[in-house]
């Protein structure tokens, strides 16, 4: 093991001292905050300019009411969000002629943002539309139905002799406040907020993964062709090379979320502190760390094989689809984390470190389970770095072309 520690030595401070690892500690948390508060900026800013839009309704029985009520809608400056002309189908006037009118207006965007369109349809009733040139505004869309539906519901209860004091009771709407229980209590938690904490720390994790195992890839290649790998086992085995190297690698990550934590805690120290989402990090970290010993296991044993930087670059697109996979089932594991699928996927090694986390952000985990899933995750660790130690003492010291599946199990099988 002491050939391995010098290894390590020498990992750590070539890794730790390039401009590549000084880059990556600026640029990924960038990367992550613009990735996790970019979209929800963009979703959540309002309109800075009220729309002009209009409404052709075919019963005559819903504008002038529709169109004072969202005369009240007003913009963050105060402004009116839409400016509703009145009238624009006279009595009597055609139905259809004002429809293809407004369609062409809106269209080519002379006045227009767009329309609302009321009428009936003898198969299905009532019907409302927006019509427009792009897909619509969510929050548009949502304030025409909302307004609309007050507006027929009022009236249908008016129309049944409903005194106003119960039709104010009837139609008034009661906010959904959503509460976690746990085993100290009970917290009130908002989705944007849990899915927000798990996206920083899977993200995070992705791009670690992807870094380390993509520059260790790189060396790997760089080493072979330059044959300082050959210098290097003149005066170590190959496993200690691979352990040195994979203990070199975790200490620079560890180096790396140091650092990020006590920026964190520089700028957001309170934040993080009274957040129950960062509650759980003395479970987050093992995980995490289990994650990252399993795939840059996998890194070495693979990236021995390679000797160009095409093959590299062919080999790390793969493991990056294998890493990406779990991070494309955020979402549905955050609004599903009983689901049995999703309970499976806890115990696979390639996706249980993101679906635990994900999961115990969102619902009380028994401790049986993290010890199954931890458990499982241990012997695959194990047993990659393994098979990885065979491919990579063959690996390392072949040159030409990336071997064959059954080349491969010839390395595994040889002692």
């Amino acid at each position: 093991m002491k050939k391995a520690f010098e290894v390590a030595k020498w990992e750590y401070l070539q890794k730790v001292r390039s401009k590549e690892f000084l880059f990556s500690m600026i640029i990924t948390p960038i990367i992550l905050l613009t990735f996790s508060i970019l979209p929800s900026l963009l979703a959540d800013k309002d309109s800075d300019a009220p729309k002009a839009i209009t409404i052709l309704d075919s019963t005559r029985q819903y504008e002038d009411a529709l169109r004072a009520s969202l005369e009240k809608v007003k913009l963050e400056d105060g402004q009116p969000r839409y400016l509703i002309p009145k009238n624009v189908v006279p009595d009597g006037g055609d139905i259809r002629k004002a429809q293809k009118q407004l369609d062409d207006s809106v269209f080519n965007k002379s006045v227009l943002e767009g329309y609302i369109f009321i009428y009936q349809k003898a198969d299905s009733g009532l019907q409302l539309e927006y019509r427009s040139k792009s897909m619509g505004n969510f929050r548009d869309i949502n304030i025409f139905e909302t307004n609309f539906n007050n507006i027929r519901r009022v009236r249908l209860l008016e129309n049944k002799n409903i005194e106003q004091s119960l039709l104010d009771s009837l139609t008034a709407s009661v906010n959904l406040r959503s509460v976690k229980i746990t085993m100290e209590g009970s917290e009130e938690i908002t989705f944007q907020t849990q899915f927000f904490s798990t996206f920083v720390i899977v993200m995070a994790l992705f791009f670690i993964i992807m870094f380390t195992g993509g520059s260790l890839v790189r060396s790997l290649v760089e080493e072979k062709s330059n044959r300082l790998i050959e210098i290097i086992l003149s005066s170590c085995r190959p496993d200690d090379l691979l352990m040195g190297k994979v203990m070199g690698l975790t200490l620079l990550v560890l180096t790396q979320m140091g650092i990020w934590g006590l920026m964190a805690f520089s700028f957001a120290g309170p934040m993080i502190a009274t957040s129950s989402a960062f509650q759980n990090m003395h479970i987050v970290l093992p995980y995490f760390f289990l994650a990252f010993l399993f795939y840059v296991s996998i890194f070495v044993g693979v990236g021995s094989m390679v000797n160009t930087e095409q093959e590299a670059q062919q080999i790390t697109g793969y493991l990056t689809l294998l890493v990406i996979f779990p991070v494309v089932l955020l979402m549905p594991i955050i609004q599903n984390p009983d689901q049995s699928l999703v309970k499976v996927f806890a115990y696979i090694p390639f996706t249980s470190p993101i679906v635990m986390i994900a999961r115990m952000n969102v619902v009380e985990i028994p401790f049986y389970e993290h010890l199954i899933s931890m458990g499982i995750l241990v012997i695959s660790i194990y047993v990659v770095i393994k098979i990885s130690v065979k491919i990579f003492r063959i690996g390392i010291l072949s040159y030409g072309k990336v071997p064959s599946i059954k080349e491969l199990i010839n390395w595994i099988r040889y002692d």
